[in-house]
């Protein structure tokens, strides 16, 4: 059991109606991952660079770890277990961010750009990820921030960006992001029904469009 006034209790229930909706929402997006990472390793494998063969492998492993982590948290009922697996959960999007960036910084036409990003980014997401895992249920909303900075840190080179991707990919990305960031409306709306439901077919929609990004980027069509 878990005391009466542990934050997950601060949580709305949420109907077996809810729930189901959202273990539903949360395997559709799995089995779409699974198959699209699969599809685009296959696509760069027997052309790109072992480097950029690496950050699409990097960029599959924080897709599926970060869904994987949510499908869990979401579904398990509560105790002491779910509290532990929220902390994996709330680290995923850290790991996804990062996940994210990895293979666009690849075709950057600035290496040295490249390097300062992928830096700036693998660090913030990492020490948010020893944050959350070391002290759980502490700066949640200020977390909120953080993703939401280190998500959008990229436009610090816009120009960087518009010089290395197609109009297309550039803007996938950022729909995807602007996705990203109104979802957390929903997210914060913890008093509608169904909010959960929603927040994570934000999550899956941007997904899709910053996969197809990275898709684009590293050769597909």
């Amino acid at each position: 059991m878990i005391s009466a006034n542990h934050p997950l209790l601060s949580e709305r229930p949420y109907t077996g109606g809810e729930i189901a909706a959202d273990i539903a929402v949360h395997g559709v997006g799995i089995a779409a991952a699974i198959v699209g990472v699969a599809v685009l390793l296959w696509e760069v494998a027997g052309s790109r660079e072992p480097g950029v063969v690496a950050a699409a492998g990097v960029y599959g492993f924080t897709l599926l770890a970060m869904l994987s982590a949510s499908a869990l948290y979401n579904a398990w009922p509560m105790g002491r277990l779910k509290w532990l697996l929220r902390r994996f959960d709330l680290s995923g999007i850290y790991l996804l961010i990062a996940g994210t960036y990895t293979p666009l910084l690849t075709q950057l036409s600035s290496k040295p750009w490249a390097w300062v990003l992928g830096l700036v980014i693998w660090t913030g997401s990492l020490v948010g990820i020893v944050l959350k895992l070391s002290l759980p249920g502490r700066f949640d909303r200020h977390a909120i921030v953080i993703y939401l900075a280190l998500g959008w840190v990229g436009l610090v080179a816009s120009p960087l960006l518009i010089a290395s991707f197609s109009v297309e990919t550039l803007a996938l990305i950022v729909i995807g992001g602007v996705i990203y960031s109104l979802g957390v409306l929903f997210y914060l709306w913890n008093s509608l029904r169904f909010h959960n439901v929603i927040w994570h077919g934000f999550v899956c929609l941007a997904a899709i469009c910053h996969y197809a990004a990275i898709f684009r980027s590293l050769g597909g069509v």
